[in-house]
């Protein structure tokens, strides 16, 4: 039996930027079907620092949806997708 992953489905979050980023980041997202998206910011230890954005989104491509990491203290942290089909994270580097 094929296993398979559907295409577009492996990093929905498709970019995070700039990175290092001080002040505000920006995420774009690519989804394949609508889903209630929540994006997390966390921090080493998995303790959550922001949340940002919580939606409904449509399917296609959303781009610089905003991150304010302007209270964050500098450092290295994980931007969390929840609520796609695989969900998806990225290393974001704040310097404030």
């Amino acid at each position: 039996t094929p296993v398979g992953i559907e295409e577009g489905s492996l990093h929905p979050l498709s970019s995070l930027y700039p990175n290092p980023a001080g002040g505000v980041a920006y995420t774009d997202l690519s989804l394949t079907k609508q889903t209630d998206v929540i994006i997390d910011v966390v921090d080493m230890m998995g303790q959550p620092v922001l949340s940002d954005y919580k939606g409904t989104l449509p399917a296609g491509i959303h781009e610089q949806l905003p991150l304010n990491t302007s209270e964050l203290p500098s450092g290295s942290y994980m931007v969390l997708l929840r609520g796609s089909p695989l969900g998806s994270a990225r290393r974001l580097i704040v310097i404030n």
